[in-house]
Parts: C-alpha cells; sequence; structure tokens
C-alpha cells in the first residue's frame, strides 16, 4: 500500500539523521547535539531501523500468507428477480418418479410416501416421509442449468438433506469439476465433507415462516464461492437438485443471472 511504503521511507529517513547526528556530519547551522545525550542518537537510530525493518518484513511475510478468514453463513433471503424455470408438484398424489424424479439410492426397507403437505407457503408442494435412507434426483433441462439463482420453502425433518448439484470451473476457465452442495440452516462456515470429497456442506440464514418452514433465495455464485472458492472454483451451471430423508418443499423456482 503507498501509505506504508511512505511511511517506511520516513522511518528510514529519521534513522539515517540520528546516524549522521552520532557521527557529528550535519548542516553547520543546525545545533542539534544539545537536545539528546551523544550516545541517544544512536540508539535511536537502530530502533527506527528494527521498526522499519519489521514493518517491512511483515508485510512481506503478509504477501504469502495471507490471514485466513473463514465465510459466514451464507445470506439467503430472497429478492425479487426473473423466473426462468420452475420445479412443479401438481401432479400428487402420483409419484415424483413418474414425473421427472429419479430414484438416486434407497434402503430396501425403505417406503417413502409422497403427499402435498396441507401447510405449505403457496401451493402444490412436496412432502416425502420416508423411515430408511432414501433419495431421489431431478436432473434439470439444458436451458434451466445457466440459472444462478433459486427459491424456495423448505421444511427440514428426520434424516433431511437438501442438495444442489452444481457444475464448477478454475477461475481461468481451464478445468472443469462438479461439487455437492448440502444446504443447511445455520450460521457456521462452510465445509468440506471428510468422506465425500466432492461434498460440501453450506450453512445458510433463511427467512423464518412459522410450523417449521423456512423461505430461501439461494444466489448460486455466492453459495459455490463459500463452499468451493478457497480450492480456486467458481459457479458455471446448476445440474440437479436432491432430496433425502423426511423434508417438505414447495415448488423451486430458478432464476435467471442479475442484470
Amino acid at each position: 500500500m503507498a501509505y506504508k511504503f511512505f511511511l517506511d521511507l520516513l522511518l528510514t529517513a529519521a534513522a539515517i539523521v540520528c546516524i549522521l547526528q552520532y557521527f557529528g556530519i550535519k548542516p553547520k547551522d543546525l545545533h542539534m547535539s544539545a537536545l539528546w545525550p551523544h550516545w541517544a542518537w544512536l540508539v535511536c537510530a537502530f530502533a527506527l531501523f528494527g521498526i522499519s525493518l519489521g514493518s517491512s518484513g511483515y508485510s512481506i511475510y503478509r504477501q504469502f500468507h495471507p490471514v485466513a478468514r473463514p465465510a459466514a453463513s451464507v445470506d439467503a433471503r430472497p429478492l425479487e428477480l426473473t423466473k426462468m424455470y420452475e420445479i412443479v408438484f401438481g401432479y400428487l398424489p402420483s409419484s415424483p418418479l413418474s414425473n421427472g424424479w429419479k430414484l438416486a439410492y434407497r434402503d430396501t426397507e425403505a417406503e417413502p410416501t409422497f403427499a402435498s403437505p396441507s401447510d405449505v407457503p403457496g401451493a402444490c408442494g412436496l412432502s416425502m416421509d420416508v423411515k430408511h435412507k432414501y433419495a431421489i434426483d431431478y436432473e434439470l433441462p439444458q436451458r434451466t442449468q445457466l440459472a444462478n439463482e433459486l427459491e424456495l420453502a423448505i421444511k427440514y425433518d428426520a434424516d433431511a438433506m437438501f442438495y444442489i448439484i452444481v457444475n464448477v470451473t478454475s477461475r481461468d476457465g481451464s478445468q472443469r469439476d462438479y461439487g455437492w452442495l448440502n444446504i443447511r440452516l445455520g450460521n457456521a462456515p462452510s465445509r468440506q465433507h471428510k468422506d465425500y470429497p466432492k461434498e460440501f456442506v453450506v450453512f445458510v440464514t433463511a427467512e423464518r415462516l412459522g410450523n417449521g418452514w423456512v423461505r430461501m433465495r439461494l444466489r448460486l455464485p455466492e453459495i459455490v464461492r463459500a463452499a468451493m472458492g478457497s480450492r480456486g472454483w467458481v459457479y458455471d451451471s446448476v445440474k440437479a437438485i436432491r432430496l433425502r430423508g423426511c423434508i417438505s418443499v414447495s415448488p423451486i423456482k430458478f432464476f435467471s443471472p442479475s442484470t
């Protein structure tokens, strides 16, 4: 920074003045020796040099070892944008597996029940009730994958998980990868799953609606930055949604990039 450079320069100049004064090298019309004892000028010079060198050394160290600041929770409170696509559930009581959703995995004992929750904010939500491990995926149409925000109301119950599967690229665009973003409520830094390196837990702040429901607007570039940004990845597109466990959701809306 400019001010840091000038501060170091000033300290160095002051140290040089002290050394010159100690050795008696000074303009003849200045009589500064009477201000301090002779030995104090040398002590002052070394002190100023030490401060200047220490300050410069610390700046160089911080350039190569920046202070890590963990990201706080991601603000997921809703804003108004243009809708691109919507995952709806008006077909219930017909199974989601017959309407665009695919089975991801299940325990052999899992027998899910699908219904439209009576307390869903809005209309025609989905409630999935299951006593064993069970998950379903919804792969988005190609044209929707360029969306950068999504909005839904959600109610987490037993073993509930809500995933967003995203495609990512390196900052220079030379590499591509993907990530599983496990969206949870709370105020904590995002973290990588210890057993599944492609999965990242992202805590968000949502709008509370009552009866266990919350509404969230998820800005996907921010979510990816919080989860994977420290590894050099940036958001590219959204690929799919996964629901697991006992969970209820409203229709899921996708929005085009902000302009």
